[in-house]
């Protein structure tokens, strides 16, 4: 994709880099963030006790947290990639120490008082904050309206869709059942909005083809 990006800034064509950035790829990227992050979160219990046992069930609460920051993580890199299209790698240098700086001074104030616990929300709350920078700064640098709204808003009825019938028609002690509900749920949603199509889903490898305009 970061070659019909840099084309499309190249060409001044600043509408239809926001559509293919957006659409294209941010959409993608937010339904993988939110499914791994969705049962990270579901099966964070799961996971500890199977791997490391019953001793370390204290650090279920910080796992849980880690994985509330996969879609600010995976979305980060993924607006990295649209600014080093437009050429700017010394802003993301830039954003990335002050979020540096910030996650220094977090974690100074928050593990003494929270423990591992305080330095997981400190990392996470630092991806958020450059997430927010990049957003803001490549919005300024396309200077043309952004259909992250449009996209904001399918992903919030998805999801809300999802957790609201996984959570409230599933027993909490009937975990597996819940993790598939929900996915089941997310990913009919996605498609009834038309997050996603089937389309898309027949052509996994849709990137390698894009198509420039002319």
């Amino acid at each position: 994709l970061l070659p019909s990006l840099s084309q499309l800034f190249a060409n001044g064509d600043r509408a239809e880099f926001a559509r293919l950035f957006f659409f294209k790829g941010v959409k993608w990227i937010g339904v993988l963030a939110f499914l791994v992050c969705a049962n990270g979160i579901l099966l964070s219990e799961t996971i500890i006790n199977s791997l490391f046992g019953a001793q370390y069930q204290h650090s279920v609460g910080s796992l849980k947290v880690l994985v509330l920051g996969i879609p600010f993580i995976f979305l980060t890199s993924f607006f990295q990639v649209a600014l080093i299209a437009i050429e700017k790698q010394t802003t993301i240098l830039k954003i990335a120490l002050s979020g540096l700086v910030v996650n220094a001074g977090a974690n100074f104030i928050l593990i003494p008082r929270m423990g591992s616990l305080g330095a997981a929300l400190a990392t996470v709350g630092v991806e958020l904050i450059v997430l927010l920078l990049l957003f803001v700064y490549l919005r300024t640098q396309l200077a043309t309206t952004t259909p992250w709204i449009d996209l904001a808003g399918r992903f919030a009825f998805a999801i809300s869709v999802s957790l609201a019938v996984s959570f409230f028609l599933v027993p909490g002690d009937q975990l597996l059942i819940r993790v598939f509900l929900l996915n089941m749920t997310f990913l009919l949603m996605s498609a009834v909005v038309k997050l996603v199509d089937y389309d898309e889903f027949k052509k996994p490898f849709w990137l390698a083809g894009v198509r420039m305009r002319a």
